[in-house]
């Protein structure tokens, strides 16, 4: 289901402007609704979206400039309010992975275009700020 849904993200990145916008990474979240995008555009510009699939397509939902970024995505049965916090960056040549710290765990996030795509889907509003993910390093195996 989530190789259909990331041939399907290229597709509706490629209906924003044919040959205008290219897809360099992404990172789908673990239900497949979800997806963060590290985008370029033809005139080098770099920038970041968040689509939605829904009703059987993807929606881009949120856009904006690359970096630490985070979007509302719902809330807890609490009432707290989570969403989308977006890390992207780029990697050396020959990394197979970036090794990003977050939460007190380290994840390996793959390489895909020479950048990588980190991505929690439920972080809080204020982890951003008070406790960003951070690189700690690339994996060459």
């Amino acid at each position: 289901m989530l190789d259909e849904r990331k041939a399907a993200l290229v597709e509706a990145v490629e209906r924003r402007g044919p040959g205008q916008v290219e897809l360099v990474t992404s990172s789908l979240s673990p239900d497949g609704r979800w997806a963060a995008l590290l985008l370029r555009s033809e005139t080098d510009h770099w920038f970041e979206s968040v689509y939605e699939f829904v009703d059987g397509a993807w929606v881009e939902f949120t856009s904006g400039s690359v970096g630490t970024s985070w979007s509302p995505l719902g809330w807890t049965e609490d009432g707290v309010t989570i969403g989308a916090l977006r890390f992207y960056g780029q990697a050396p040549d020959g990394a197979q992975a970036a090794i990003v710290r977050w939460r007190g765990a380290v994840e390996r996030v793959p390489i895909e275009n020479g950048h990588f795509a980190f991505a929690a889907w439920d972080a809080t509003e204020d982890e951003p700020t008070d406790a960003p993910p951070a690189l700690g390093g690339f994996a060459f195996e």
